[in-house]
């Protein structure tokens, strides 16, 4: 955080990015060169014997260290250029920062005071000559207030950007430890078991776990790689939701019997992709599909056109553009729930009878209106069901977006083993469920499916892993 001490002189701190940045693109060359004669080796298969066979094994601890350390060199090169991209041409002196915002500050409070107390008098005086004198004294303070304001944001983003810099220069080589530690252990575990050399190397006593811890701190780099990259792209509130979906998504999925690896890069690939669809959900949600027009849609043909309107717009967004699917508002009957959707079969596009149906008593003009509109929310949730099935089955372009061998294995199961709210327990197997509790599946057990998770999420848009 910005004190009065800090100093940011950005042509000294870019030169030291430029220099840390060359240095770090030498070693690719000398690590290639290593690797290329490392691969020679192990690759020669006219080489035989033991004592080749122990100087095989050597150099294939020599070729994870190698690699392990350009991981490190790519990741911290990484850092440096975008703690560069931030750094900017102005120099940041931290006490003319924080005291112009300080007197800043001062003067928005003492503008609102005088705008208040404006409109105190304008409000309490009757004699014209006085309420006109209020009144210009309001336009007075209203603009220099304005005025104000401006000088104070740029205060306020000199100090923001300063606190970014200072940030990412936290950040530099704090990724990269755990891989540095790794390579410094291997080096001292490799030394030892190399004094036998050629008659023997010691690799699988001393090294087996090494290389499990190796592999495990190479992994870990990758997925807060991947993590810091989704934060610098699309901010801290992408970061935070992907970290802390994936989090969630991984406890649920292990205690359930569908494991998912440490730093399983697939389920944040995956977690990303579906920050990625809900927010463009929400975003042609509130461009397009607002409270308002759905409220000026007073005829339940309106509301009803409303609805096939959004859900393509809403498979296009999910990539079920080509699936054969219709929405239908036939009459309830005995059923009480706002949608379903329905899949019969695993038949080509087109071929199959997919319908996604929505109550229509739930989306009655007279009804109200704010009650309805979460109608989209069904919409919403039904056809991420039909994206699970396409998933699954193949039936259609899913515009790249991931889904873990983890949340497929998931997803599959619990479709073969669907619960109903007031269902009879009648199959403890159920990987999901708890074999110990008697009577009916509880709103709560149907809801924890795996499937319902997802699909729920969707409906519930960005604060969904929060809700659970």
């Amino acid at each position: 955080m910005m004190t009065e001490e800090s100093r940011l002189f950005p042509l000294i701190l870019g030169g030291q990015c430029d220099n840390a940045i060359r240095n770090l693109q030498e070693k690719y060359a000398v690590l290639d060169s290593v690797n290329t004669a490392i691969d020679g080796i192990k690759g020669d298969n006219m080489m035989s014997g033991n004592a080749f066979v122990n100087i095989k094994r050597h150099m294939g601890d020599h070729r994870l260290i190698s690699d392990a350390i350009r991981d490190a060199a790519e990741s911290e090169e990484t850092d440096f250029v975008r703690l560069k991209e931030t750094i900017g041409t102005e120099i940041l002196i931290g006490s003319v920062i924080l005291r112009n915002k300080e007197s800043a500050e001062k003067a928005d409070k003492y503008y609102t005071d005088k705008i208040n107390e404006c409109r105190i008098e304008l409000v309490i005086t009757a004699p014209p000559a006085v309420y006109s004198l209020y009144d210009k004294m309001l336009s007075h303070y209203t603009m220099l207030s304005k005025a104000n304001e401006k000088i104070l944001h740029a205060w306020e983003e000199k100090e923001d950007r300063y606190n970014e810099i200072e940030q990412n220069t936290m950040w530099l080589f704090s990724r990269t430890l755990d891989v540095r530690m790794a390579i410094k252990k291997g080096l001292e575990l490799i030394a030892a078991a190399s004094i036998g050399l050629p008659r023997s190397y010691d690799a699988e006593y001393t090294l087996a776990q090494w290389r499990v811890s190796m592999q495990t701190s190479r992994n870990k780099l990758a997925f807060e790689n991947a993590l810091a990259e989704i934060r610098y792209i699309d901010g801290d509130e992408a970061y935070e939701w992907v970290k802390g979906s994936v989090e969630y998504a991984k406890e649920y999925l292990n205690t359930r019997g569908f494991y998912v690896r440490s730093y399983d890069l697939g389920l944040l690939r995956e977690k990303y992709a579906d920050y990625k669809m809900i927010t463009e959900i929400d975003k042609i949600t509130e461009e397009k599909y607002s409270y308002g027009r759905w409220k000026a849609a007073n005829t339940q043909e309106q509301r009803e056109d409303f609805l096939r309107e959004y859900m393509n717009e809403i498979m296009g967004i999910m990539g079920l553009e080509g699936l054969a699917l219709v929405i239908d508002f036939s009459p309830p009957g005995k059923r009480t729930v706002s949608g379903m959707y329905y899949h019969t079969g695993n038949n080509d596009v087109g071929v199959s009878p997919l319908t996604l149906w929505i109550n229509p008593d739930r989306i009655k003009p007279r009804t109200n209106a704010k009650r309805t509109y979460k109608q989209i929310q069904t919409v919403v949730h039904e056809l991420r069901h039909a994206y699970q099935r396409a998933v699954l089955e193949g039936l259609v372009n899913t515009k790249g977006y991931e889904v873990s061998d983890a949340t497929r294995a998931a997803w599959k199961n619990n479709l073969h083993n669907r619960i109903k709210i007031g269902e009879s327990r009648t199959d403890a197997t159920i990987q999901y469920q708890d074999p110990n509790r008697k009577g009916r599946y509880t709103w709560e057990e149907y809801r924890n499916q795996p499937i319902e998770i997802d699909a729920f999420s969707f409906g519930e848009g960005k604060e969904w892993y929060e809700l659970w």
